[in-house]
């Protein structure tokens, strides 16, 4: 597995309208990593947090494939991605229980779940690409 930091930090001006930051923290401390899996998949994992508090506020990791072979292995690649979908729906459901929104259609898959001690829990993924989202923060 290799581990590649992307960006150390970097102080935000903007105050962009994001999902899963509803109190509208000023977030001022940026993280992110790129991870490749094997030659296939890939991850960034990005870590969100305030200085003032000195908390981690988001966490969001996103799985692409690997771009160099993106045309390679569509078929394998498509099949690593729904084995790593269902592993991610299954380790998140045993954690946190029946998610509060599932919904899957031609277009794409969303689960939410929503934990005891008020953490969020977002999966996402495009059917038409080979993409998965989870997003984790504390409502």
């Amino acid at each position: 597995m290799q581990c590649i930091e992307l960006q150390t930090i970097f102080h935000s001006t903007s105050k962009k309208e994001i999902t899963w930051n509803p109190k509208k923290y000023t977030i001022d401390v940026y993280k992110s990593f790129l991870i490749q899996e094997d030659s296939l998949i890939s991850y960034t994992t990005e870590y969100f947090a305030t200085k003032e508090y000195n908390l981690v506020r988001a966490v969001i990791f996103e799985w692409n494939e690997t771009s160099r072979l993106k045309s390679q292995f569509k078929v394998t690649g498509k099949e690593t991605f729904t084995k790593k979908l269902s592993f991610l729906e299954d380790c998140i459901t045993q954690k946190a229980g029946k998610p509060i929104k599932d919904k899957k259609d031609k277009i794409d898959t969303e689960k939410i779940w929503k934990t005891s001690d008020g953490l969020m829990i977002e999966l996402k993924n495009m059917n038409s690409f080979n993409n998965i989202r989870l997003v984790i923060f504390q409502k």
